[in-house]
């Protein structure tokens, strides 16, 4: 049985030394937040489509409120 897509994020990393952007997926049923790409980090420029995409695959309609669009 697959899992339920609640909500795909954009989430903002933050360290000492950089920040970047993570796509990361709410699962019903999962305590943890799912990366969606584990190895590289990839450019926001590229996640926000992605992103988009998914929100409006699963209805969550909040594709306005990215701060990366801001840039």
């Amino acid at each position: 049985m697959g899992h339920l897509l609640l909500k795909p994020v954009l989430n903002e990393n933050v360290t000492p030394f950089t920040c970047y952007w993570s796509l990361v997926l709410l699962i019903h049923g999962k305590e943890e937040l799912i990366l969606a790409f584990k190895v590289v980090k990839r450019p926001v420029k590229l996640l926000v489509p992605i992103w988009k995409a998914l929100c409006a695959a699963t209805y969550s309609g909040e594709t306005t409120d990215s701060p990366a669009e801001d840039k």
